[in-house]
């Protein structure tokens, strides 16, 4: 009897195997596959599965590649703009036309971010209910599409019928921004993991029993016994049931793994006779991918020279595209292709593609957040049972599921918690929320829009407004003049009510000139007047938002107002802001 038996040699399993190792255990690795790797596959330096080191700095990846002595190259961007939105190309389309649809993409997303709420939809729906009140024009709408397509189908692998709009991306943690490749292939760091590890390759896996006595595992080739064992097992297969557990899992593991979604992610690499599109951009947006064609295609030219492009297909579409035989693949690959480049598009000397959702030891690419789910299953799915069956991979990672150091993370977590030795637990380094980081990305472009958009004279005036008033005070005068883009100017005559008690409230008020009274509900008491400088209608964002008074202006004004949304994330990034509030509101109530 061995001491663990890890199954699965994906990049999880080869984790715990060598940590497990390394503390002196007796380890054996089960693979249903003729190779290591998993969902990690490297074919003639085409990355079938994991390509990118999503967020470089900090990502206990790019650590162990430097370790290993792995070349990487820097791509930038994030997980969703590979390569950064303000390189992606778009053929045929000017940036004037770009630049509008971030800014109708960015409306979109942070509508869908406001509207939440506590009940679980679709993101389907959710763009459905938020996507009129935008009023936008159907280029603008379609371009935003294009963007939700980016970001659900081609990133998180599914479509957004099926992705949960509340908890999506709840409480998933990056890494420091800008994504890495290995230049040699992923599949090199998996190499690297299993030199030295007892792997049985070809051996498929048919139930595992479990006891006081152990663990005894039966494959297709006999059978193995051990004290513990480390499933790995793609979460695709694990919900088809290719697994018999005896006795069956507990009722809580099993509802998750029947809640949690595994999406597809397909990819499609043309190889030409020559480069024929501009070398040097990495990643090109494919207009058509607002409907039903890829949303992007990957350049490998502008990283090693060779004359290939990557085709991105996720969700139900890449199941289609993964379902086509090998000429019929070629053919839309190049059908998409002449649709952003033109018709003069050359025949593709070679094509290699993907096929996960056919895999019998993968049914899907890495798992999603759907409808009916949340991130509490795939905690639920890491749980360990009777201290003998012990679960790791991409879909038990509560903060970072369907990326692959997420998988290599859970390997070392669950070697740790069978060694008891956290020290095999990489470096905690600092992370972000993606929802966070997601929102700073909109609000620095919205930034950069609006300065080129105002006039610089009328820009210093504002900042100069915005210092002098308390809760923006002691922040840097770059950050008051980003502030200060984010301001709609409003003029009122004398006499009219800015707002009154009980109505709906989406901003606070910053006065420019003139006077403003404000009486509690009745109208019949006035409160106090405001005047140049001052902040109004703050209270709104912390009472449901709803006015908690009215304002009538006692003379001709000007007001800035600026949205919660942009305001809420403001007070987030600059605590000081947020504490002088606090000072207002004690004050005014004490």
């Amino acid at each position: 009897m061995t001491d663990v038996i890890v199954i699965g040699a994906g990049i999880a399993g080869l984790a715990a195997a060598r940590a497990l190792v390394s503390k002196g255990l007796r380890v054996v690795v089960v693979e249903a596959r003729d190779r290591t790797g998993g969902r990690i596959h490297t074919r003639e330096r085409f990355d079938a599965g994991a390509h990118w080191i999503h967020g470089t700095e900090g990502n206990p990846l790019t650590n162990l590649a430097r370790s290993e002595g792995l070349a990487t190259y820097f791509v930038g961007g994030d997980s969703t703009y590979t390569g950064g939105w303000d390189r992606i190309v778009f053929p045929g389309h000017d940036d004037d036309e770009m630049d509008r649809s971030i800014v109708a993409a960015d409306m979109l997303f942070d509508a869908l971010d406001a509207a939440r709420g506590t009940a679980d939809r679709s993101l389907a729906e959710a763009v459905e209910a938020v996507l009129p009140a935008l009023a936008l024009d159907e280029p603008r709408a379609r371009l935003a599409r294009w963007h939700l397509q980016l970001l659900v189908r081609e990133d998180c692998a599914t479509d957004a019928d099926r992705l949960s709009a509340r908890h999506w991306d709840e409480g998933f943690e990056v890494y420091g921004y800008g994504d890495s490749i290995l230049l040699d292939g992923f599949q090199a760091l998996t190499d690297r993991l299993a030199v030295g590890l007892d792997i049985r390759l070809g051996t498929v896996v048919r139930r595992i029993e479990y006891g006081h006595g152990g663990v005894r595992v039966i494959t297709d080739g006999g059978e193995l016994r051990a004290r513990r064992v480390v499933v790995t097992l793609p979460l695709g297969v694990l919900k088809a049931g290719r697994v018999a557990f005896d006795p069956p899992l507990p009722v809580a593991k099993q509802h998750a793994i029947e809640r949690l979604g595994v999406g597809t992610l397909a990819k499609v690499g043309v190889t030409f006779e020559r480069v024929f599109w501009p070398a040097q951009v990495y990643v090109f947006g494919l207009a058509d991918g607002a409907g039903d064609g890829a949303t992007v295609a990957v350049s490998k030219a502008a990283i090693d020279g060779t004359p290939v492009l990557v085709l991105l297909a996720g969700g139900a579409l890449g199941r289609r595209v993964e379902a086509l035989d090998d000429a019929a693949a070629r053919d839309w690959a190049t059908e998409q292709l002449r649709r952003t480049f033109g018709a003069g598009v050359p025949e593709p000397i070679a094509v290699c593609r993907t096929g996960w959702s056919l895999d019998p030891f993968a049914l899907g690419s890495y798992s999603f957040i759907a409808v009916g789910s949340s991130p509490a299953d795939l905690a639920a799915l890491a749980e360990p049972v009777d201290d003998r069956l012990f679960f790791a991979g991409e879909a038990t990672n509560p903060t970072q599921w369907a990326v692959a150091h997420g998988a290599y993370v859970s390997g070392l977590r669950e070697a740790a918690r069978i060694t008891g030795d956290a020290a095999l637990l990489p470096p905690r380094n600092f992370t972000e929320n993606r929802r966070w980081r997601a929102q700073l990305g909109r609000a620095s472009r919205f930034f950069n829009l609006r300065i080129a958009a105002i006039d610089p004279d009328e820009l210093a005036r504002r900042a100069r407004l915005l210092s002098g008033c308390e809760p923006f005070a002691d922040i840097a005068p770059a950050e008051v003049r980003l502030l200060a883009t984010m301001l709609e100017p409003r003029s009122l005559a004398a006499g009219d009510w800015l707002c009154r008690a009980g109505d709906d409230a989406a901003g606070v008020f910053l006065v420019a000139a003139g006077q403003l009274d404000v009486f509690v509900a009745d109208h019949a008491e006035r409160v106090r007047t405001h005047g140049p400088g001052d902040l109004t209608g703050e209270y709104g964002l912390f009472a449901g938002r709803r006015r908690t008074a009215s304002i009538r202006a006692l003379s001709a004004a000007t007001v800035y107002e600026l949205d919660y949304t942009r305001f809420e994330r403001f007070l987030l990034a600059f605590p000081q802001a947020s504490l002088a509030l606090l000072r207002r509101a004690v004050t005014a109530f004490a």
